[in-house]
């Protein structure tokens, strides 16, 4: 009786198809599946990878971006330029030693967003040869600076990456 009822379990058992005969085939259905999410996974892993490395898009509009600047006059650095127009463009400063470019007119877009629209924002005169900043005397090109001779540079890092920063 209890080998019957064994025999039994056994056929039921089998029958839901975890007999000898599903041994025999291949799951080609499931690893197709595996197969298939694997791929899946590496594509959106390099699609979203690649998403990192696009270019930085001139300013619009609708951006507003900070970027760092600094006047070393002499031998030191100076303090911080103040807006003096009163923003009329959207490329101005707080005396932060940031520039804050957040175009509200065309003129500061794309390539026209330019050192010199800033320095005309903030009151700097600036040409190859000198340079004069508000309540600073004019600096020029051979000026006596710190027991050497004075030359107006302008210097500016492409990228975050750079290890020094190249002449403009």
């Amino acid at each position: 009786m209890g080998r019957a009822s064994s025999n039994k379990k056994v056929a039921r058992i089998a029958s839901t198809g975890g007999g000898r005969t599903s041994r025999g085939r291949t799951p080609w259905l499931w690893y197709g599946g595996i197969t298939a999410v694997i791929a899946v996974g590496i594509l959106l892993v390099v699609s979203s990878r690649n998403g990192l490395n696009t270019a930085v898009a001139h300013p619009s509009l609708n951006d507003h971006w900070h970027a760092a600047y600094g006047l070393y006059l002499c031998n030191e650095f100076a303090p911080g330029l103040n807006d003096t127009r009163g923003d009329k463009v959207g490329i101005h400063s707080h005396a932060d030693g940031l520039v804050h470019i957040h175009p509200t007119s065309s003129a500061v877009t794309g390539d026209s967003a330019t050192l010199d629209k800033f320095f005309t924002e903030v009151g700097v005169n600036a040409t190859k040869t000198s340079l004069k900043v508000p309540g600073r005397d004019e600096f020029k090109n051979g000026d006596k600076c710190g027991g050497k001779r004075g030359k107006i540079q302008v210097r500016v890092w492409h990228s975050k990456n750079d290890k020094s920063p190249a002449k403009l």
